[in-house]
């Protein structure tokens, strides 16, 4: 199977660089986030869904993880887990 540079082997398609650039690019699986913004939305979808996973499991004693507004401290991509 031949893919191209800009192949995301997480999504499984192709994830050109933006002609304006991108804000980070995962070396492991290839997937571009954009922006800093969709870097930020990705963790925070995870980070929903496990904190709603702790809740069910665990009720009350649950402490959820904080939201992010900025991607200050997101070191790793959010489909393959590499560090960047």
């Amino acid at each position: 199977m031949t893919v191209s540079k800009d192949y995301c082997w997480s999504c499984n398609k192709d994830e050109p660089i933006p002609p304006s650039g991108a804000y980070v690019v995962c070396f492991e699986c290839g997937h571009v986030y954009a922006t800093e913004q969709d870097l930020i939305d990705a963790y925070n979808r995870i980070v929903t869904e496990m904190n709603a996973d702790g809740a069910r499991r665990y009720g009350d004693a649950h402490q959820p993880i904080a939201l992010r507004t900025s991607a200050d401290g997101i070191y790793f991509c959010q489909h393959c887990i590499h560090d960047f």
